[in-house]
């Protein structure tokens, strides 16, 4: 099972290769609303730094539920979710590869946002690695909760609307507790003042991956 569980991993990500369609939108959606930030707020304020942590993980997090509803467009235009769905391999492999696909393209999207984050508006945790491994547990949690989503609404005609109106509401949680655990980064203090907030994502991810495995099956059905 293993090695099924990998070949779903490799097709997701060859797939992205070669249309580089999921990626794309993600960035381009990260890039477009740092411009806006950019332009409607002044840099050199300190102001700015009070809303920094809010306006970046707003950014990411949005920018996959923006991937996330193109690669199952994607998938359902060409019809390719029902040939890997009559294949004779447990559906949770399914949903975990996916999740697992979009934590590697959520954290290349970070890689090209941050430093430009950095760079415009100052962000000054681009170099501390309890913020990267923030970003990993952060990008598991949401992914899980992304896909989850977005399998809910595959089979309805009002697909999209669904996954904006769950996904929206759902990732709050996790949103705030990111952005308090960022806050309280940035001001470089101990693990022990931000640890409820970590244990929230933490929680979160391992929920929405064990309701993901034993979910999707039922998601995905006409």
């Amino acid at each position: 099972m293993n090695s099924i569980f990998f070949t779903l991993i490799k097709k997701e990500i060859s797939q992205e290769i070669k249309t580089r369609d999921t990626l794309l939108s993600m960035v381009i959606f990260g890039i477009s609303t740092l411009l806006f930030f950019v332009f409607a707020f002044n840099p050199n304020s300190t102001a700015i730094e009070k809303f920094l942590p809010g306006l970046i993980w707003m950014t990411l997090i949005y920018s996959l539920n923006i991937g996330i509803t193109r690669n199952f467009a994607k998938e359902k235009e060409f019809n390719a979710i029902n040939l890997l769905l009559t294949s004779p391999i447990d559906r949770g492999y399914i949903f975990l590869s996916k999740v697992v696909s979009f934590i590697i393209y959520l954290f290349i999207s970070q890689v090209i946002l941050i430093p430009l984050f950095h760079l415009f508006l100052g962000f000054s945790l681009i170099s501390n690695y309890k913020f990267w491994l923030l970003i990993m547990l952060v990008n598991w949690s949401i992914s899980s909760l992304g896909v989850l989503v977005a399998g809910l609404g595959f089979r309805s005609k009002m697909g999209d609307v669904l996954n904006i109106l769950l996904f929206f509401p759902l990732s709050t949680p996790v949103l705030i507790s990111t952005v308090k655990v960022t806050t309280i980064l940035s001001k470089g203090l101990k693990f022990s003042s931000y640890s409820f907030w970590v244990m929230i994502i933490f929680s979160s991810a391992v929920l929405l991956t064990i309701l993901g495995v034993y979910l999707f099956d039922y998601s995905m059905e006409e």
